[in-house]
């Protein structure tokens, strides 16, 4: 990807940051990850637009790698995804659920649609960006887990 294409898209998605207080990002987590463990990496997160977003994780950097998503685990993936957004895209609301009860990891963001923030899930081998509500299922327990963010 060209110096170029990854700063016009750093700039979209930057464009579209609310500064965030954890206090506020708690509430939205709550909401939709109840009984959770939150281990907290900053004061402030930069919550992004959802589509600005979308396009940043279909397009960008990770764009590239994705096609390696099959070769890493989900936990190497995870900690890749963390550190791309948060260095190259300076957006820090994004975060890993380790599941115990299912022995993975997952990606989540927290990210504005329509105004509100919600939680959303990325799954990068299907490259899908989804409401954590719906993606709930036997054997992928994702609720009331630990939360790196």
């Amino acid at each position: 990807m060209s110096i170029l294409r990854k700063s016009i898209e750093r700039g979209r998605l930057n464009r579209t940051y609310r500064a965030v207080p954890r206090d506020q990002l708690e509430s939205i987590l709550n909401e939709g990850l109840p009984e959770h463990k939150t281990l907290w990496l900053d004061r402030k997160y930069n919550v992004p637009d959802l589509e600005p977003l979308k396009k940043a994780l279909s397009s960008s950097v990770l764009g590239e790698t994705k096609y390696k998503a099959h070769d890493y685990n989900c936990d190497n993936f995870s900690v890749y995804l963390h550190s791309v957004l948060s260095l190259e895209y300076g957006c820090n609301a994004c975060g890993i659920v380790i599941s115990l009860k299912s022995g993975r990891v997952f990606n989540i963001m927290i990210a504005r649609d329509h105004g509100a923030s919600k939680v959303y899930e990325y799954r990068p081998k299907k490259d899908k960006l989804t409401k954590v509500k719906e993606t709930e299922r036997p054997g992928y327990v994702i609720k009331g887990q630990t939360i790196l963010i």
